[in-house]
């Protein structure tokens, strides 16, 4: 299996990547979908192609901030938008630049319990704080392979702690930091087995406190404690209902709380879920697609309703509702 393309493709949608889909992958999910469980219903698209408020153009990341708020990393707008639960604009912030506050290619945002707001820069190897309303506080990174660096930090999670996990994209690691960005450590090594992560594009927090990572050229899922144990591959061994199986560049993972997981598999172009054991509840396919060459949905959000997937492609959010 080739590596992605070097000059960091993977998030730009600008020709596709160089990506040999072929690899095998080990499989912890059980059986396929479960007969009466919970189903996603179409709610509503959020946004359109455009740089006004309310509008995006290759938006990359999502987060739910204690409020219900919505956060969205408007990547090619070089901001943050803010939605309220019903989905009005709120107030954004961020202008091109490598300054304090400015953005090269912001592709996810999370929220803290405090209202605290980080963003990762895929392009300036950076995650900068903000204050709910956008007013900077701190930054920390560059580019490089010692802890406390990066190359091309992707997905982020905080801990209900305030720690901060970045999937640090070409580095084949997540990294642990302080909410002052002090680097505590770090988890993964390029590889396939166990312990091991490809291309890791998102990460997440399951109930345990473990890390449940997106590892999406290993396309799988890889749950490691932070100490960097292995708990558990989630490959997927089932089918779904649109004859699509298992996880094909999964780039986006969110557990809600009731313990589901969301995944954006990227590649199949769907969104899904699952039960804590990895059984395939639901899914659910993007209907039209503006931009063949880019991989989406991208990211997803998810309170104890509703998951919130973010359709790069087609520059809008999809509001799906768990039925029960």
């Amino acid at each position: 299996m080739s590596r992605p393309a070097t000059d960091r493709q993977f998030w730009t949608g600008l020709g596709g990547l160089a990506v040999i889909l072929a690899i095998a992958v080990s499989v912890a999910c059980q059986g396929g979908p479960v007969d009466g469980a919970q189903t996603y219903n179409f709610v509503r698209f959020l946004g359109e192609t455009g740089s006004e408020p309310g509008q995006f153009r290759e938006p990359m990341g999502v987060a739910l901030g204690p409020g219900g708020e919505l956060y969205i990393a408007d990547m090619r707008n070089r901001r943050i938008q803010v939605f309220s639960p019903e989905g009005d604009f709120l107030r954004q912030w961020g202008i091109e630049g490598d300054g304090p506050g400015e953005f090269g290619m912001p592709v996810d945002v999370a929220v803290a319990l405090d209202g605290s707001v980080y963003v990762s820069d895929y392009e300036l190897d950076r995650v900068q704080r903000f204050t709910a309303e956008g007013t900077f506080l701190l930054g920390w990174g560059g580019a490089g392979e010692e802890v406390g660096q990066f190359e091309a930090p992707a997905g982020l999670a905080v801990g209900p702690d305030g720690s901060v996990y970045v999937a640090d994209f070409y580095n084949d690691r997540v990294q642990i930091f302080d909410p002052a960005g002090k680097a505590l450590g770090a988890v993964g090594h390029e590889g396939h087995g166990r312990g091991e992560l490809y291309y890791p594009t998102d990460v997440a927090l399951d109930s345990a406190g473990s890390l449940l990572v997106a590892d999406a050229y290993n396309h799988r899922l890889h749950t490691l404690t932070p100490d960097g144990v292995t708990v558990r591959d989630w490959g997927g061994n089932w089918v779904g209902a649109l004859g699509i199986g298992p996880f094909k560049v999964p780039s986006g993972v969110a557990v809600d709380p009731q313990g589901r997981v969301h995944v954006a598999d990227s590649a199949n172009k769907r969104a899904l879920l699952l039960d804590a054991n990895g059984n395939l509840l639901s899914e659910w396919q993007l209907t039209d697609d503006a931009h063949p060459e880019v991989y989406s949905p991208t990211r997803v959000a998810a309170d104890a309703r509703r998951a919130y997937f973010v359709d790069t492609s087609n520059d809008r959010i999809v509001v799906l509702e768990v039925n029960r």
